[in-house]
């Protein structure tokens, strides 16, 4: 077995084959497995009505909720338009050809792990962590959903990589592939948006290689500029500064909710989820917003949202204290029942406690300032900017890939683990 292994391991395209077993695998489940098991573990394909902004993009050729043409601010666009693509791609094959471009996000994202590994660490590193990522329930679980997870997870990962692949040679074109990646997280999801100042930050502070401090600079510059028609667009339909999308005033006073009422429903965000959307619903319709556009209400309503949860934490500190204190366990642990909060903690929480123990030897070992701890970095900020606002384990899956590289140096690596290089080598990236 071992020399199979090390044979396996030493092929020139090791990398591609564990992509397309990943691939291989995740069609299977996607288009076999999927359908037959939906309805009795109560799987939901879209309960985000991010196929609806799809149809939207498409047929109406703005970000709306079709069949209704009124453009929305509640979502970012680069889903909803990769959803249209495919729908366009395809003439409306729903949401088979969503599923199958999902597969094959997974399999790229399982070969930027094989890459990344092996750029930090070594090649037995590298095809145990693209193994892992490639039959990993909890990745291969989003692929059969149109929610934002799957893509997610590719762009994080994704980003991962431009920061090394920029490292290893700060020129102009890799800053601008950097900058661009920045912003299509950013647009993808608002909680990518502090990456635009981390990542710059992280790279302006490295050890190792002195990268100029215009290099970092020119990444945020290049990323913001990006950001800024969508923007522009947002604040002429909702005459607010909105850089993304809304909603995170919703998600504040649910993230609220959970808190308050999680002794009534603990370990499971079904619960949770009914009496928390029931009474921002409430609200909303409270406010009296309906002679407004979409996006004003949509805009209106959140920021009147958001300022009912601050102007609370300004009031009982101690509250905001003890929300981000259980955040940080239902971040890695809350599932839609008490069983599937059990499964995903089963999974979660080892493979959080590897991290930490591989973190702790990178810093140890590198320093805080070492080009091997900036992904430590990111996946921290990721996690600690959901802890205020609202935590559930679906969030933590775009984590994974880089956390199952780092988990898979400290559980093999052994005494090769405590000689990672000073200066990486980007010859085969």
């Amino acid at each position: 077995m071992g020399e199979l292994f090390s044979r396996f391991s030493g092929s020139r395209y090791r990398g591609y084959y564990i992509a397309l077993l990943a691939l291989a695998v995740a069609l299977v489940f996607a288009l076999l497995l999927y359908p037959r098991i939906a309805s009795s573990y109560n799987a939901v394909l879209d309960t985000d009505h991010y196929g609806a902004m799809g149809y939207g993009v498409w047929k109406n050729a703005t970000l709306s909720y079709y069949p209704d043409p009124r453009p929305s601010v509640n979502r970012g666009p680069v889903y909803p338009v990769f959803i249209a693509g495919m729908l366009a791609a395809t003439n409306g094959w729903w949401p088979q050809s969503v599923q199958v471009a999902q597969c094959f996000l997974f399999a790229l994202t399982s070969l930027l792990v094989f890459r990344i590994a092996e750029t930090l660490w070594n090649r037995r590193v590298a095809v145990t962590s693209a193994f892992v990522c490639a039959l990993h329930p909890f990745l291969i679980w989003y692929t059969s959903r149109i929610w934002i997870e799957t893509l997610a997870t590719c762009l994080f990962t994704t980003l991962v990589a431009a920061v090394l692949f920029y490292y290893k040679k700060p020129a102009f074109s890799r800053a601008l592939v950097l900058a661009l990646v920045l912003a299509l997280c950013a647009l993808c999801k608002g909680t990518f948006l502090p990456f635009l100042v981390i990542v710059p930050f992280l790279l302006a502070i490295v050890r190792e290689r002195a990268i100029p401090k215009r290099g970092a600079f020119c990444v945020f510059v290049i990323a913001f500029l990006l950001l800024v028609p969508w923007s522009l667009r947002n604040l002429l339909l909702t005459h607010r500064f909105v850089p993304v999308h809304s909603l995170a005033g919703f998600n504040f006073q649910i993230g609220d909710s959970f808190i308050d009422d999680y002794r009534r429903a603990p370990w499971s965000y079904a619960a949770l989820w009914r009496r928390a959307y029931g009474k921002v619903r409430a609200e909303i319709r409270a406010m009296d917003l309906a002679d407004l556009p979409l996006a004003e209400q949509e805009a209106t309503s959140d920021s009147l949202l958001l300022r009912k949860s601050l102007e609370r934490y300004l009031d009982h500190p101690a509250f905001l204290l003890r929300k981000m204190v259980y955040n940080t366990l239902l971040y890695w642990s809350l599932g839609e029942t008490r069983l599937k909060s059990l499964v995903i903690s089963i999974m979660q929480v080892p493979l959080l406690l590897l991290f930490v123990a591989s973190a702790i030897k990178v810093f140890r070992l590198q320093g805080i300032r070492s080009i091997h701890a900036i992904p430590i970095f990111m996946v921290g900020c990721y996690f600690g900017l959901h802890l205020p606002i609202f935590a559930f384990a679906r969030l933590s899956v775009v984590l994974v890939p880089v956390m199952v590289i780092y988990a898979s140096a400290v559980v093999i690596s052994g005494k090769d683990h405590e000689n990672l290089p000073k200066v990486i080598a980007f010859d085969d990236f």
